[in-house]
């Protein structure tokens, strides 16, 4: 999540992007994700939303450590669930015998939101164009959580520039935290109403250290703190791991059929949509049920709602 979000981009600004950027601003995000809730009132936000939820999936599966997992995942707009007209809401629910795990994700864009959602989600990864999108995002908010512990993070004041003939989308902002702590984070120096190049007018947070670092310094301190591995080969199982000081992070992510194997990239590649993801954080900071969040998300949801095509 957070390594892919956080990319920074080169652009430049110009008086009439500004302008422009000035009228997107005026669409603030309604809707905030809010991971502290209990297992209970989880549930009985879901029973609710899913009777107006426009894509749903259930199923169970066997995850990567043996264990049978229930999942429940909807998509939903709207004030049912207190969202602007230019917002949705993701969420996956996990039940196991011995742990319940829950994700959000709230996706907000530039103006209100179509009646066949998928003329918007079509271009949740565009990048870049030498056309101005249909729609593109403002932001998106994450949220993973145990019950007791939680993982948030997004990008915020996402928008569109037009530089030598190319329009490309970006986000002056983006933030991660564990249990409410913010852990990384950037910020243009000039305010999120200006456009610069994040290279070099951005301040950046590591560990609470708000605005310690420059794009440089930032990147030298991820050379030292983070790795990445493939723990088991060739098989779908990737894990990074971030040290904080004196506490450290790691991020496992397992492709998985129903019965809980993992294939190998070349199986993998010759069939995406027939195999679960199943994300697995945990850290020092951890103190809920197995120091950990584990959640596994079934991706027809994905390819129906149109966020992969």
């Amino acid at each position: 999540n957070f390594d892919e979000d956080m990319e920074p981009e080169h652009v430049e600004d110009s008086k009439d992007e500004s302008n422009s950027r000035r009228q997107e601003m005026k669409f603030a995000v309604q809707a905030e994700i809010n991971m502290d809730l209990s297992q209970e009132a989880v549930q009985q936000m879901a029973a609710k939303e899913m009777k107006n939820s426009e894509y749903e999936q259930h199923k169970t599966m066997i995850d990567a450590f043996g264990q049978r997992v229930r999942l429940e995942e909807y998509i939903v707009r709207g004030a049912v669930s207190g969202l602007a007209d230019n917002q949705y809401k993701l969420v996956d629910l996990n039940t196991r015998n011995n742990r319940f795990d829950w994700f959000q994700w709230i996706s907000t864009y530039d103006k209100a939101l179509p009646t066949n959602l998928k003329l918007a989600t079509q271009w949740s990864n565009w990048k870049s164009g030498d056309a101005m999108p249909d729609y593109y995002l403002v932001a998106n908010q994450y949220g993973a959580s145990n019950t007791v512990d939680d993982v948030t993070w997004g990008s915020t004041g996402g928008h569109v520039v037009l530089n030598a003939g190319t329009y490309t989308h970006i986000y002056d902002g983006y933030y991660f935290k564990i249990n409410d702590t913010m852990k990384i984070a950037y910020a243009p120096k000039s305010g999120l109403s200006s456009i610069t190049d994040i290279t070099t007018d951005s301040e950046w947070t590591v560990d609470g250290q708000i605005g310690s670092l420059t794009y440089s310094a930032f990147n030298t301190w991820w050379d030292s703190n983070v790795t990445s591995s493939n723990p088991d080969g060739d098989a779908m199982h990737t894990k990074l791991t971030t040290n904080f000081g004196s506490t450290s992070y790691s991020e496992e992510y397992y492709s998985l059929d129903d019965w809980g194997k993992v294939p190998t990239s070349t199986n993998y590649n010759t069939d995406k949509m027939k195999y679960n993801m199943e994300m697995v954080l945990s850290g020092t900071e951890f103190t809920g049920p197995g120091g950990k969040i584990d959640l596994c998300v079934e991706p027809k949801i994905f390819k129906d709602s149109g966020l992969i095509q």
